[in-house]
Parts: C-alpha cells; structure tokens; sequence
C-alpha cells in the first residue's frame, strides 16, 4: 500500500507534524484460527482462538504480533455467556517509529463500547489521539432474548449487558488524562 499524509494543520503539534510523509508499504499477516462457534452471527456455544504474526518491509519495518480469543456459552432461556479477550503488541525493526497509520488503537463498537472509534487511548497535549505500541482488551456480555411476538428465537431483539476493559501503551509524547 501507499500512504500519503500530508495537509496536517500548521497549528498541530511537532509529534503530529512529525508523521508527514509518503509511505511504500509491503505487508504480510499470517494467522492460524481455531473456530468452533455454532453460528456467526448468534454465537450461542463453542469458541474461536486467533494467533496472528505481521512483518512490514520497505518504507515501514515493522513486525506484529497479536492473540485473541472468544468464548460463548448458551444458557437457561436461550441467554448467552461470552468471553472475550485479545492481545496486541507492535515494533520497529528499522527506522525511527512504528508510523501513526500502524498504531494499535482501541474504542467503538468491536472493543471498548464507551469510547467513540480509535478514541481510547493516549493523547497528546492537543488531544490528538497518538496510538501506542501495545493495546490489551476484554470483554464480558450476557445477552437475554426479548421475544415479545413469538417471533423466531434468531431474529428476536436481544438485551445485554457488558463490561469492557482495555489499555493501549507505548506511545510517545505527552498525555492527558487517561484516554
């Protein structure tokens, strides 16, 4: 891929400013997944685990790792259990930084539900969201079935409650308060 980042806002920062530039990027993910789930959009029972590995080349070297893992049970009334959980973690094997584009982010609907998309997280002075080089999350919900018209149990409205945790760290720069 070709990055180009540049038009940044004069008054931005020097870490922010620092990130212009033309980038080649030639990528590589390799994953083996392990995945038992009964359905993947309803998952009642069984679960998936992900061990990935990255290396970049070119204008970007870096090298990734990251792991992941879903767990679901079905309970009484055809409520659902779930676990999950992933670690992720990034590096520079040449050059000066991991650029912003390849910064580990969290926050939005896939991790953490309270934060808007890519807004959890470190910040520089200006708030500006910086990224890091380490992000970990989990994640606990129980969803209930709301079958008010009898309706088939897969297309009833269902309620959850969840809690998500999360931390992203190895940026640099300044910080305001915890993302």
């Amino acid at each position: 891929q070709q990055v180009e980042i540049d038009n940044i806002n004069p008054a931005a920062s020097a870490l922010i400013r620092s990130e212009a530039g033309s980038f080649v990027q030639s990528k590589i993910d390799v994953a083996w997944v392990h995945d038992t789930r009964d359905n993947l959009f309803l998952t009642r029972r069984g679960h998936k685990f992900e061990v990935g590995l990255m290396a970049s080349a070119l204008d970007v070297e870096t090298f990734g790792v990251n792991l992941g893992g879903q767990q679901y049970f079905n309970l009484i009334g055809d409520s659902i259990l779930s676990f999950e959980g992933s670690f992720k973690h990034i590096e520079k094997y040449g050059g000066t930084r991991v650029p912003i584009f390849d910064r580990l982010f969290l926050g939005g609907p896939n991790n953490l539900r309270g934060f808007g998309f890519r807004q959890a997280g470190p910040r520089e002075a200006s708030g500006e969201q910086l990224g890091g080089l380490t992000s970990i999350n989990a994640t606990a919900e129980y969803t209930v079935p709301v079958n008010i018209t009898g309706s088939h149990p897969d297309k009833a409205p269902r309620v959850a409650v969840f809690g998500d945790i999360g931390s992203i760290s190895g940026a640099t720069g300044s910080f305001i308060g915890d993302g």
